[in-house]
């Protein structure tokens, strides 16, 4: 893969340290203060550790060995290796799980008896939100090189460390493992930096090979060399591992060459990307994912373009932040525009929109566009918790706060969400006594984990969705009014599907994108299916429309007919499109469909397909069960 950025932190003296520990860096806005910030969040004891919990049982150290084993049958020659070469310079050297556990350990030399007294040994928790800043946690973290030197360790017994982590990815950009190495202050050498990167190239090298040839690369390869356009064999991540001679051609040799991940991963949906530019041309990019829908990789190729790919209607290019939202009907685009100004503030925002319409899809690209944009989303489906375990989840808890709490406690959503944003889905169906702690948090930031009398703080971006009136919820007591105004500050309302001008650009996008996950070509939309599709009223929204699509697309070959749709869109009440076929598919008469009733055969429909169980019925429905069981009761279907 590409190079990385490295974080390096660098302390040699303690004195900074202990000013930290003091609150007199408030004001430091240093990459070095950013990570003992988030250390001090962990409740990490800066002294160093104390619990023996900090030590996996073997038993499940072996079963985490386990789980990384096929890892370890790749990088272990060029670990022990590298240990051995590093070892006659007294450095340890450790392979930890995404988790930081440190799973493997080799070498060390004079510096081994040291090393297991600051438990640098297998079985050791090592992840920063348990050890504070150091190189393997922090590694973890920020998903780059990391280098901890001295005092830049948040715990004391840590200080007189060199530590030197890099994560190592797989061909899905996954964090695999981390390969660690460490010895006395005294030994820190950049070169041992160097030696580390070099050695986990290597490693990402064999798990690249091992992935893309499971994936079946011999085939991909042989596309790729038969294609006489442009074609580029590329990671998920977006590097170039192979081109054909065509590609050779316009780039002019063998230089190092990356794509956009985002770019080709909207490509690969069928969704419109910029054309890229080379010399005095623009060439229209294809994607095939390598892999499935987890794609491991692409098959990218150039073709020559006059313009914009995605249609010939022309409008002004989106932020990559907002091109997975496919769609060019007025209304729709106003609400990107309005989303895309209010993303670069820090105004609450309130997306009010059916089920199925992309709120969440909305929801992650306003944070992409913000500021917090490093920092996390978390999402939490306010419908989907139970009533008394939401506040435990949303704002953590001490060990044994309650029956069934994990000894070490949790730190809670909240905490995850510091300094990102906190994406609230169905806040509507927020209990009463919850709402009154988050209206606590949104005045000041303030917050207490379940029993806990301490205060915390945090530093959090606020998006809420809803598919219910919010207003007259307010006007009949079920939802705080000072809640209300709080979380309403932009309000944002996506057009349900059958109000929108652009259905069949959108079906014909997902088309290509199932297409692509199925690695076929996109299959075309007979007329009549198209008229289908105008008419129908899509109670169940994009969601639905995919879910329709899915099924057709694996049936058809080169176009989707009425045959292709799944079998419960033939209802006796609907008329026949074209000529006669057997089975006879259907479209909605010219007689207009109530939303009520719309809504009342898309819930039959699911349970029906769920043959009884509520459960997946609101899994297919992508609700929670307290909202399909509202459904039922609204629609008299108990």
């Amino acid at each position: 893969m590409g190079s990385v950025d490295s974080l390096v932190l660098e302390e040699r003296s303690p004195q900074r340290w202990e000013q930290f520990l003091e609150g007199r860096l408030s004001s430091d806005a240093s990459p070095l203060a950013s990570v003992w910030t988030r250390s001090r969040r962990f409740n990490v004891d800066p002294q160093g550790p104390v619990q023996v919990e900090q030590i996996e049982p073997f038993a499940r150290l072996c079963q985490r060995r386990e789980q990384s084993a096929e890892t370890w049958g790749l990088v272990q020659p060029l670990f022990e290796r590298m240990a051995a070469r590093l070892a006659e310079h007294d450095f340890v050297s450790l392979l930890a799980d995404p988790d930081g556990v440190v799973l493997w350990s080799a070498g060390g030399g004079a510096f081994r008896e040291q090393a297991e007294r600051v438990r640098l040994m297998e079985g050791a928790h090592w992840g920063e939100s348990v050890r504070g800043t150091n190189a393997i946690g922090t590694a973890l973290l920020e998903r780059r090189p990391v280098a901890v030197v001295g005092c830049a360790h948040f715990e004391r017994t840590n200080h007189q460390l060199v530590c030197y982590g890099h994560p190592i990815l797989d061909a899905g950009g996954e964090i695999a493992a981390l390969l660690d190495v460490t010895s006395t202050l005294s030994q820190a050498d950049e070169r041992v930096r160097l030696a580390v990167a070099t050695a986990v190239d290597g490693m990402e090298q064999l798990l690249r090979q091992h992935q893309w040839t499971r994936a079946g690369l011999e085939p991909v390869m042989r596309a790729l060399w038969q294609h006489a356009s442009p074609a580029f064999l590329v990671s998920a991540s977006g590097q170039v591992q192979q081109r054909n001679d065509a590609a050779r051609t316009l780039l002019g040799g063998p230089g190092r060459a990356s794509f956009d991940r985002a770019t080709l991963e909207a490509a690969a949906r069928g969704e419109p990307v910029p054309a890229v530019r080379l010399g005095d041309r623009d060439y229209r990019v294809v994607v095939e994912p390598i892999g499935g829908v987890e794609a491991l990789g692409h098959l990218v190729r150039l073709e020559r373009s006059a313009g914009a790919l995605g249609g010939s209607r022309s409008r002004p290019a989106r932020s990559k932040a907002f091109a997975r939202l496919l769609g060019d009907d007025p209304r729709f685009e106003t609400v990107l525009d309005h989303a895309a100004r209010f993303a670069r503030t820090d105004v609450p925002v309130l997306l009010l929109a059916e089920t199925g319409t992309g709120k969440e899809l909305l929801a992650r690209a306003i944070h992409a566009e913000s500021s917090r944009s490093d920092q996390p989303l978390v999402a939490v489906n306010c419908g989907a918790l139970a009533p008394e375990l939401i506040a435990s989840e949303l704002f953590g808890y001490v060990g044994g706060a309650f029956t069934g709490a994990l000894r070490q406690g949790s730190a809670g959503l909240l905490a995850h969400a510091d300094g990102g944003t906190l994406f609230l889905d169905e806040v509507a169906e927020m209990p009463p006594s919850l709402q009154a702690m988050l209206l606590r948090v949104l005045e000041d930031g303030s917050y207490s984990r379940v029993g806990e009398a301490k205060v915390r703080c945090t530093d959090v971006r606020l998006v809420c969705a809803t598919c219910r009136d919010l207003g007259a919820l307010v006007r009949h007591g079920a939802f705080r009014q000072d809640l209300y105004y709080r979380i309403r500050g932009a309000t944002l309302s996506l057009p349900a599907l059958r109000e929108r001008s652009d259905r069949l650009a959108l079906a014909v996008a997902l088309v290509a994108e199932l297409a692509a996950e199925q690695r076929r070509s996109a299959p075309r939309l007979s007329e009549e299916v198209r008229a289908w599709i105008l008419r129908h009223p899509w109670p169940g929204n994009i969601r639905e429309l995919r879910s329709t699509l899915e099924h057709a697309t694996v049936l058809a070959g080169e176009r989707i007919e009425p045959s292709h749709l799944p079998p419960d869109y033939m209802d006796p009440g609907l008329v026949t499109l074209g000529e006669p076929m057997a089975p006879t598919v259907a479209v909605p008469a010219s007689t207009p469909v109530s939303r009520a009733e719309a809504d009342a055969a898309v819930v039959r429909r699911a349970i029906a397909e769920a043959g009884g169980n509520l459960s997946e019925a609101a899994r297919r429905l992508g609700v929670a069960r307290s909202t399909l069981y509202r459904l039922l009761d609204r629609h008299g279907l108990r």
